[in-house]
């Protein structure tokens, strides 16, 4: 913070102090300070000041809402069962005044008349194929072609995810790629079951499907780890399952987060709806690699809603998909991960 912000800072704090202590002074001292102009013309002055630098951008709006979860600040989708009590907040309204100055500034922006920002024409970005070498190496893109959210994960014609389980481990097929070449196919993994009255997706034993057809095969997909993703024909095309928590089930045996998502040292580049895109490899497997060994299983009642999604892009035009809430990422069950999100910012506005 420079000079001119802290003594901003400093000037907004001690308006808010001036005014709070007349809260316990007497009535006619309270009076004159409540109603007190010259007070109210200095807090313009001091917010202007100190929103000069900031940008109602997607990283103003994810810092906001990953705050107010984590405060408990019921804000859309981030609602939580109850507001803070008056007395928590009297110790904190001094800085309160200035953050609550922000928070209306990023909230006008993305009020429930705003538009998320759509995909230019020249995007680098292919939703159905993403081929190696699409993204420039060394660059990023910030929130101007990247929406809000993308959904990737693809549905049967009854509306109900697109499932495959392995033996308790379950797997969603991908909008894209619309079919994997022969060429990526690696070694056999199972062979669809029938389902019936008596077997569910929801038992732990056995290779089932909703969208794959009985004796289908089921490979694993090049050198990627079979907990990670693998490959069924449907409808005559070979497509991409990814793995996912199901059913209350995520984890099996001794399994951790990172077998769930193994590509350390295969991504090419990472993108944050809303937010941005990092197309340096060597940055995004960074990022990746802060993610998969500091994330924490969310131990939450429940899983807030999410409203972005991190995309995963790899080098060999394969891509996955993460829900995301605030500093939460969801896909083969809810992991937190703050300094994930943290350092992604900075990378994004330091290159």
């Amino acid at each position: 913070m420079t000079g001119a912000d802290a003594r901003s800072v400093e000037n907004l704090g001690a308006v808010a102090n001036e005014m709070l202590s007349a809260l316990n002074a007497g009535e006619k001292i309270r009076s004159r300070a409540l109603f007190n102009a010259s007070l109210m013309d200095r807090v313009p002055e001091s917010a202007s000041q100190i929103l000069e630098n900031v940008h109602a951008d997607g990283v103003l709006r994810h810092r906001i809402l990953t705050r107010a979860r984590r405060y408990g600040i019921p804000i859309g989708g981030y609602s939580t069962s109850g507001w803070f009590t008056v007395r928590r907040l009297a110790p904190v309204l001094s800085a309160a005044v200035g953050i609550l100055l922000i928070v209306w500034f990023g909230m006008n922006s993305m009020g429930p008349n705003a538009q998320p920002p759509s995909i230019p024409e020249n995007a680098q970005i292919n939703m159905q194929v993403f081929p190696a070498g699409d993204l420039l190496t060394g660059q990023v893109k910030l929130a101007g072609g990247v929406p809000q959210i993308r959904d990737q994960f693809a549905r049967t014609s009854l509306g109900d995810p697109a499932l495959l389980s392995v033996n308790g481990r379950y797997y969603q097929m991908l909008a894209s790629p619309l079919a994997l070449p022969a060429e990526m196919l690696g070694t056999k993994h199972g062979d669809i079951q029938p389902l019936s009255a008596d077997i569910s997706l929801a038992d732990r034993i056995g290779v089932l499907s909703n969208i794959v057809p009985e004796g289908e095969i089921v490979y694993a997909i090049g050198d990627y780890s079979t907990r990670t993703m693998v490959a069924a024909r449907v409808s005559g095309s070979v497509r991409v399952f990814q793995r996912i928590g199901y059913a209350a089930k995520s984890l099996v045996g001794e399994e951790s987060f990172s077998d769930t998502l193994a590509v350390s040292g295969k991504v090419q580049a990472l993108e944050l709806s809303g937010v941005g895109i990092i197309n340096d490899a060597e940055q995004a497997n960074r990022l990746i690699d802060l993610l998969l060994s500091r994330a924490q299983p969310w131990s939450g009642e429940a899983v807030p809603e999410g409203d972005q999604s991190l995309t995963i892009y790899m080098r060999d035009g394969l891509s996955l998909h993460m829900v995301v809430s605030g500093d939460i990422v969801q896909a083969c069950g809810a992991w937190a991960c703050p300094d994930f999100f943290e350092e992604f910012f900075k990378v994004l506005h330091e290159s």
